[in-house]
C-alpha cells in the first residue's frame, strides 16, 4: 500500500513551523544575550551574526521525533523494532550534538575536548539503547527470519561494525561541522542527501532495484526499507527548511556547531541504518555525502604534507579557496555547488540499480570524475586570480 502523501507533508510542516518559530525566537534571545559570531580572518561573513540557528533545527526535530508515535504509529515489519531503534538513536545524537555544539559555540572548547564529546555521542546510543552500531546486523537477521554467517555477503562482524560506526559518526560529524562556513551550504547539502535517500527507499519498495545478495538469500525485503523510514527524512528536511530562510541568501543567523554537529551525526546514523552493517551498501549511501568527505580529506592531506597543524583553524578548504579566488557571493557559490550535489546524489541510484560490480564501479567513477572536475575548477580559479594580480 503506498504511503499517504499527507503524512509526509504533515511531518514536514510540523517540523518546519517548529523550526522557524524556535529559530526566530533564538535570534531574538541571542541579540539580547550577545551570542554573536564576530567576523575574523577565517570568517566568510563580514557582519556580526547570531550563531544559534542550529538550536531551532535540533529542538524542532527532537519535538517531532518525540511525538512521532502519537502522530503516525510506527508499524514494525518484524519482531525487532528497527524504526523505534532509529528514532531513539536520532534523538540521542541530536540532543547530544546540540549540547556539545552550544558549549563549543559559547566557550570555544579545545579540539581534543570536542573530539572526546563526539566519541561519547557516538558510543552512548550503543550503550543505552543497543542501537544501530553493532546491534544492527543481529537485529536484521532476526527481523528477516534468517541466520547470518558473519563475514559473508559483505556483512562485517558485530565488533567491526561497532568500530566502523563510531569512527564514521565522529568523522562525518566533524567533516560536516568543518564545511558549514557559507550561507545555506550545509542546509541544502543535507536536503540533497535526504532527497536521494528517500528516492532509494521508494524505489526499493516499488521493486525497481535488484535486492542485495544477503536479502535474496533470506527471501525478505531489507527490514530498514519500509514506508515509515521516510518519516525520519521528512522530519529532518522540515526542520532544515524552517531554518533556511533565516540563513539564506542573507544570514540572520548561522547554524553554528549547535546545528552542524547533530545534523552531521544524524546523516551518519541514517547511512548506517540504511546500510545495515553491509560495507558495500555503506559506500553507496556515502556518495551523496562525498563532496564534504572529499573536501575535508583533500584539505587534511594537503595540510599534512605541508607540515601544518591539522587542528588549527584555517580557510584552506576547497569551497573557501573558491570563494576567495572568485569573489562570488554565497548564493552564487551555492548555485555552482548544486550540480555537483545532484551528480553525486544521482550516482547513488546508479549504485543501487544493480548489484553487479561493474555497475557499482561505474557509479563510483561518476562520483570520482565529478569530484576531480570540482577540484580542477577550484585550482583553475586560483590560477586565474593569481594571473590577474601578477
Amino acid at each position: 500500500m503506498p504511503l499517504p502523501l499527507s503524512s509526509l507533508e504533515l511531518l514536514v510542516c510540523y517540523a518546519l513551523v517548529a523550526s522557524a518559530s524556535i529559530t526566530w525566537l533564538a535570534i531574538q534571545i541571542a541579540a539580547r544575550a550577545n551570542l554573536i559570531a564576530h567576523p575574523n580572518e577565517r570568517s566568510s561573513h563580514s557582519v556580526p551574526t547570531p550563531q544559534v540557528g542550529g538550536i531551532g533545527i535540533c529542538l524542532a526535530a527532537l519535538a517531532t521525533l518525540y511525538y512521532l508515535p502519537q502522530l503516525f504509529p510506527l508499524r514494525e515489519t518484524g519482531p525487532v523494532p528497527l524504526l523505534s531503534v532509529l528514532r531513539k538513536t536520532l534523538m540521542a545524537v541530536i540532543a547530544g550534538g546540540m549540547f556539545l555544539g552550544v558549549v563549543d559555540d559559547r566557550l570555544a572548547i579545545s579540539a581534543r575536548t570536542k573530539l572526546l564529546g563526539l566519541f561519547l555521542i557516538a558510543i552512548l546510543p550503543l550503550w543505552a539503547f543497543h542501537l544501530p552500531l553493532e546491534a544492527f546486523p543481529q537485529l536484521i537477521a532476526k527481523a528477516a527470519g534468517g541466520e547470518i554467517e558473519w563475514g559473508t555477503f559483505g556483512i562485517l562482524t558485530p565488533s567491526i561494525v561497532a568500530l566502523v560506526s563510531v569512527i564514521w559518526i565522529v568523522g562525518f560529524s566533524n567533516a560536516f561541522n568543518f564545511m558549514d562556513g557559507v550561507n545555506g551550504q550545509s542546509g541544502f547539502f543535507a536536503l540533497n542527501a535526504l532527497f536521494w535517500y528517500g528516492i532509494v527507499v521508494v524505489q526499493r519498495l516499488n521493486g525497481a532495484f535488484f535486492p542485495d545478495l544477503l536479502y535474496a538469500r533470506l527471501g525478505e525485503m531489507p527490514p530498514a526499507f519500509t514506508q515509515e523510514t521516510l518519516y525520519f527524512f521528512a522530519i529532518l528536511a522540515g526542520a532544515i527548511l524552517g531554518f533556511l530562510p533565516f540563513n539564506f541568501p542573507k544570514a540572520r543567523t548561522f547554524m553554528g556547531d549547535a546545528g552542524s554537529l547533530p545534523l552531521g551525526a544524524s546523516l551518519a546514523v541514517i547511512t548506517l541504518y540504511l546500510s545495515q552493517g553491509n560495507i558495500t551498501q555503506l559506500i553507496g549511501f556515502c556518495l551523496p555525502l562525498s563532496m564534504y568527505i572529499y573536501d575535508v580529506g583533500y584539505t587534511l592531506v594537503r595540510r599534512s604534507r605541508r607540515g601544518e597543524n591539522l587542528v588549527t583553524a584555517h580557510r584552506e578548504r576547497l569551497y573557501q579557496r573558491l570563494l576567495i579566488a572568485t569573489g562570488w557571493s554565497h548564493a552564487r557559490l551555492l548555485v555552482f555547488h548544486l550540480p555537483f550535489y545532484l551528480i553525486t546524489g544521482a550516482s547513488t541510484l546508479v549504485f543501487f540499480y544493480d548489484t553487479r560490480w561493474d555497475n557499482r564501479f561505474f557509479a563510483l567513477m561518476i562520483t570520482f570524475v565529478a569530484l576531480m572536475v570540482y577540484n580542477l575548477l577550484v585550482l583553475r580559479a586560483e590560477k586565474i586570480r593569481a594571473a590577474v594580480q601578477a
